[in-house]
């Protein structure tokens, strides 16, 4: 389970950086679709992704080794950087020239100390929230998955407890952003806005509808039949 836990980790950050590539380099009536060609190639993986991970294990049979589902997570470290390579170069080649023509702009914690600085990103990040909605929605969820699969189904006592805590954090997360939070996490006045409440509502659906897709189509059928 724990190489899981670095896989979504670096998979979201990856595609949390690509979606912050294409909003800064499209325009707004262009960016959906955009988004939507960064995407597409989730619509072949239910056909293709079982056919290349069949064939690690032909060239390794889980018999004899297991160096074929091993290749199938490593191959990726041979992947990400060459196809990434040739987007890393444009965003430096561009940050250089915007350095050389004076509109990059300073970082401003350009002369103030360590100290300062971190104290600053520590209130900005708002990381009090950030790990008081993290515990939370982690407790919950884990709980809610882990229940099935115990003796005392929901009467577990560490699934109770689990319940108990995340619920707390959540109420705790929900205090903290709307009274001493100093740069809220959840801002509750764009939350109010109908326009980000509908970006936010279309965000929520196409993750549900993307992780159906992932859990059901895609894990369900790992290898190809032959």
């Amino acid at each position: 389970m724990s190489d899981l836990y670095f896989y979504i980790a670096n998979f979201s950050g990856m595609f949390f950086t690509l979606e912050i590539i294409i909003a800064d380099s499209s325009s707004l009536p262009s960016r959906v679709l955009m988004f939507a060609f960064a995407t597409s190639p989730f619509i072949v993986n239910v056909w293709t992704g079982p056919a290349i991970a069949q064939s690690f294990f032909d060239r390794d049979p889980p018999a004899d080794t297991t160096l074929g589902w091993r290749w199938g997570h490593g191959v990726w470290a041979i992947i990400l950087p060459v196809v990434t390579a040739p987007v890393l170069y444009i965003l430096f080649a561009n940050q250089r020239k915007a350095k050389r023509e004076g509109i990059y702009p300073e970082s401003r914690f350009r002369g103030t100390s360590v100290w300062v600085s971190l104290q600053e990103l520590f209130f900005e990040l708002d990381i009090i929230g950030l790990i008081l909605l993290t515990a939370g929605f982690a407790l919950v969820l884990l709980a809610i998955t882990l229940a099935g699969y115990q003796s005392e189904k929901w009467r577990e006592a560490k699934i109770i407890v689990m319940l108990v805590i995340g619920f707390f954090c959540l109420v705790a997360a929900c205090v903290w952003e709307y009274k001493f939070a100093k740069y809220p996490l959840i801002r509750w006045n764009l939350i109010k806005d109908q326009t980000v409440a509908c970006a936010c509502g279309m965000g929520f659906l196409f993750w549900v509808t993307f992780y159906c897709w992932d859990g059901c189509a895609l894990h369900n059928v790992c290898l190809s039949n032959k």
